[in-house]
C-alpha cells in the first residue's frame, strides 16, 4: 500500500509502502535501485521498517557561480 512519494536531488523517486514495510528507490525510468526494510516483515531493528510514511533526504544547495 504505497503511502509517500519523494523525489531526490538526482531525480530518483522514493516510495514508502506501509503494507510492505519498505522504502523503495526508483530511477527516472522506473527501475528499482534499492529497497530498505524486509518485504512484509515489520520490525524496529536496523534491517526492518514498520509502516514507513516518508523519506527524509538531505538538501543540496547549488554552488554560486
Amino acid at each position: 500500500m504505497p503511502h509517500g512519494l519523494t523525489v531526490d536531488f538526482e531525480g530518483n523517486v522514493w516510495v514508502t509502502d506501509v503494507g510492505l514495510h519498505q522504502a523503495i528507490k526508483f530511477d527516472q525510468q522506473g527501475n528499482q535501485l534499492l529497497a530498505l526494510g524486509k518485504r512484509l516483515e515489520p520490525g524496529s531493528d536496523s534491517a526492518h521498517l514498520c509502516k514507513p510514511t516518508h523519506v527524509s533526504l538531505p538538501i543540496v544547495l547549488a554552488q554560486p557561480d
